[in-house]
């Protein structure tokens, strides 16, 4: 019985391929040509066409070739389910730090973009509802131990990213009330902001109330300034501080180069 066959040239172009695609499957033994001819001519016949099928219809759901290669030496219906299966879960987990990248984005450019609008150095009284944050303990050392600070942030991004709990670029800081009382603006915690109250060990819940809210323009070593003017601005109006400062980044490094245009939300609760 007479066969067709095609020259390399025309069965990667009846394939939407080049011809070296094909020389490199060739070379990985996924799909080698049926005839090679004394002149090295490659021929390839029509039923390659079904395993050239097979081929691709694997790399559109994401298999590596070596897998391809391997599920082709034993090819059956269970290793097939296996191999869909196992995919559906990839794709599934993609599908989820894809839906978190967009939500990262939307948050970050909507803190960036209202940035630009606020205004700077200048104390609100705002009613804020209850938030959520995922928290990790600052180290108990000055700025200048930049070794202890950086493990401590790395630590936190690793977890919120493993956990899909990184909604926003900027990382923030909580200085609890107690401090504050003492005039101590050192920070307890790091933290990110997220969207819902998840189940996790390190959740911590800003309460709703009223804040003293201020927009401070500045590098972070003017930060003191920043929180002298809160507490003059709490005490001239009658207000207490009863809770926690939350100090939250809208222009820092990512987006500006000069640390002076620095631009922190710093949000104390008070109570009359």
């Amino acid at each position: 019985m007479s066969k067709i066959f095609f020259k390399a040239g025309e069965f990667a172009a009846l394939c939407g391929v080049k011809k070296d695609t094909l020389f490199y499957y060739d070379e990985l033994g996924i799909l080698k040509p049926e005839i090679v001819a004394e002149n090295g001519y490659r021929y390839y016949s029509t039923k390659q066409l079904t395993t050239f099928d097979i081929i691709q219809s694997l790399k559109e759901i994401g298999t590596p070739l070596k897998e391809i290669k391997s599920y082709m030496e034993k090819q059956n219906t269970k290793n097939f389910l296996s191999i869909l299966k196992a995919k559906q879960i990839q794709l599934k987990k993609e599908q989820k730090r894809l839906n978190q990248i967009k939500k990262l984005l939307k948050n970050t450019i909507a803190t960036t973009e209202h940035a630009l609008s606020v205004n700077c150095n200048e104390v609100q009284i705002e009613y804020c509802t209850e938030e959520y944050y995922i928290v990790i303990d600052a180290p108990e050392v000055s700025y200048t131990d930049e070794k202890a600070f950086h493990m401590k942030i790395q630590e936190h991004i690793s977890y919120c990213r493993k956990n899909y709990y990184y909604n926003e670029f900027p990382i923030g800081e909580i200085v609890l009330l107690k401090n504050l009382k003492q005039g101590l603006f050192e920070r307890k915690y790091f933290c990110s902001k997220i969207d819902h109250k998840a189940n996790s060990e390190y959740l911590f819940i800003k309460p709703a109330g009223t804040y003293v809210v201020l927009f401070h323009k500045g590098a972070y070593e003017t930060l003191p300034d920043a929180y002298h003017k809160l507490k003059k601005y709490t005490e001239q109006n009658g207000y207490k501080i009863i809770g926690n400062a939350y100090e939250e980044d809208q222009l820092y490094y990512l987006s500006v180069s000069d640390p002076n245009q620095y631009l922190l939300k710093i949000s104390i609760q008070v109570d009359k």
